[in-house]
């Protein structure tokens, strides 16, 4: 298997884009099971900042070229372009190591472009792979990939979001242990560093902002 983490954040490619994939969050993991060979279990962690799927995928090399990709919404259109030459084509499953984070990544990504309403090829996901993908993952539960760096809200919504995978049947046994140490890296992060004593979420930190601007309450 081949852990994969394909993301949208406020940093790449904005949290426009990522409040359009948010609103259509609910039930993505199941519909990707069934739209997309080859995944084993997917994990949706929607927040205000980040869309982030953590895939468990079959080794591409043990899958080949699955011909129900190309059957995918946009994703003819993405790997394809008519008015490309074939020697500058993006090369699609092609090569079973290359081609897999590729492939897998331009097969989501269509699907979520058509899923929210955005025009075919214009969704590009942040995508990882293998252990690329497990650290990020560690470091996202940690807060260290924060828009406010040590929020202790964000590892409370990646345990939740395992929990509704695995409600919804789509969390295979690889992602739980992921998760579990992506929990544990979360506690040794604010038990062993400074993050532990700031606890602070975006609306705290505006809080403190706009208390800088007004007069002290009184009485």
């Amino acid at each position: 298997m081949t852990t994969h983490l394909l993301s949208a954040d406020y940093r790449l490619p904005g949290l426009d884009v990522v409040a359009r994939l948010g609103a259509v969050a609910p039930g993505l993991g199941p519909d990707l099971l069934e739209a997309v060979p080859a995944l084993r279990g997917v994990v949706v962690l929607s927040t205000c900042n980040r869309l982030a799927l953590l895939i468990d995928a079959d080794s591409w090399a043990d899958t080949g070229c699955p011909a129900a990709l190309h059957s995918l919404p946009g994703f003819a259109a993405h790997s394809s372009d008519s008015h490309t030459s074939a020697t500058h084509r993006p090369t699609v499953c092609a090569s079973p190591v290359d081609a897999a984070p590729s492939g897998l990544g331009e097969a989501v990504s269509a699907f979520l472009a058509e899923r929210a309403g955005l025009e075919p090829g214009s969704l590009h996901l942040s995508h990882l792979a293998g252990a690329a993908a497990r650290r990020e993952i560690l470091a996202i539960a940690a807060g260290l990939n924060s828009m406010v760096v040590g929020e202790a809200q964000i590892v409370g919504q990646v345990r939740r979001a395992a929990e509704t995978a695995a409600a919804e049947g789509t969390l295979s046994p690889d992602l739980v242990r992921i998760i579990e140490r992506a929990s544990t890296a979360a506690r040794r992060v604010a038990h062993d560093t400074e993050l532990s004593g700031q606890g602070r979420s975006i609306v705290a930190v505006g809080v403190e902002q706009a208390a800088g601007h007004l007069p002290p309450l009184t009485g």
